[in-house]
């Protein structure tokens, strides 16, 4: 099972100037949201830090196999393709979600374009393959005509963002934890973090924090986000990684962030089951691609 939640933005307060020595923006997280958020940043000349639990970049983006939904990049108006639109996508998208087409799906939909167009020139990704996979009226969903596309997102993104720490523009924490959000005078100062290499816990102070933490299916603590707002859905195996336990949304929480959409979580049909370890509570998935492409799913 995966999540899809986001956080309701604070109250709005002054911007702050950052320090001499300090980043513009923290950007906690390092997957495909963080690492965007932070080379735009960068585009633009600001600083940035950015903060990873794990060794190495990339977070659940790297899992990604079955493409990036979008309507209607100029490079896929084929034949096939010509008739759709960006409200057919968000009426699909709201279809699947059993929702009205309005609010976050509507603009899902008008920016798809434009993210994938901006992927595409930026990063030089390969996205030429199109297909049509479930819950789409048409060939939506782009992919590289070889390999993954979350793990040549990921090296794509991470190349160009990298480029930036010669110039000590970026600056990157890896295994580094983020432990709470900076909360003063009504806005976030920046985050509190663990020190990778003694233990001890810091500050970080930036004008501005970006939280791309990802999602909470593979948590199973006692503070489980899974627990509180899907508790049936515990029973079921995860293909998030191990990292993915909700602690952004708790950190914004904590400091009177609200949430929408918490019991959105997606549940998968298809998965791969190790003979060995067939109870496993960690699966790899078996994406959607796998019968876009022509397989079949057959039920008992």
């Amino acid at each position: 099972a995966g999540t899809a939640a986001a956080a309701a933005p604070l109250a709005a307060a002054a911007p702050r100037a950052a320090a001499a020595d300090g980043p513009d923006v923290v950007v906690v997280g390092s997957g495909v949201a963080g690492m965007t958020a932070a080379l735009r940043i960068l585009d633009r000349g600001g600083r940035v830090t950015l903060v990873e639990k794990e060794r190495r970049l990339g977070g659940n983006s790297a899992k990604a196999s079955s493409g990036i939904n979008g309507c209607c990049p100029p490079h896929s108006r084929a034949e096939r393709n010509a008739a759709d639109t960006v409200d057919a996508f968000a009426a699909d998208t709201a279809k699947s979600a059993k929702r009205d087409s309005g609010g976050l799906i509507a603009l899902l939909a008008r920016s798809s374009e434009g993210a994938i167009e901006w992927l595409r020139e930026r990063t030089k990704v390969d996205l030429s393959k199109l297909a049509q996979l479930g819950g789409h009226s048409y060939a939506r969903t782009h992919r590289p005509a070889n390999g993954m596309i979350g793990a040549e997102l990921v090296y794509a993104l991470q190349r160009e963002v990298r480029k930036f720490e010669a110039s000590g523009r970026l600056s990157l924490l890896t295994s580094t934890r983020v432990a709470s959000l900076l909360h003063e005078g009504g806005a976030v100062a920046g985050v509190a973090y663990v020190d990778a290499k003694d233990g001890a816990t810091r500050e970080l102070r930036a004008p501005a924090t970006v939280l791309a933490t990802g999602g909470f299916a593979n948590d199973r603590t006692n503070t489980s986000l899974l627990a509180k707002h899907r508790p049936d859905l515990l029973r079921f195996a995860t293909t998030n990684g191990e990292w993915a336990t909700g602690d952004g949304m708790k950190m914004a929480m904590a400091i009177g962030a609200g949430t929408v959409d918490m019991d959105r979580v997606q549940v998968h049909p298809t998965g791969f089951v190790d003979a060995a370890d067939v109870g496993a509570s960690t699966k790899v998935l078996c994406g959607e691609m796998m019968r876009g492409v022509g397989g079949g799913l057959l039920l008992p």
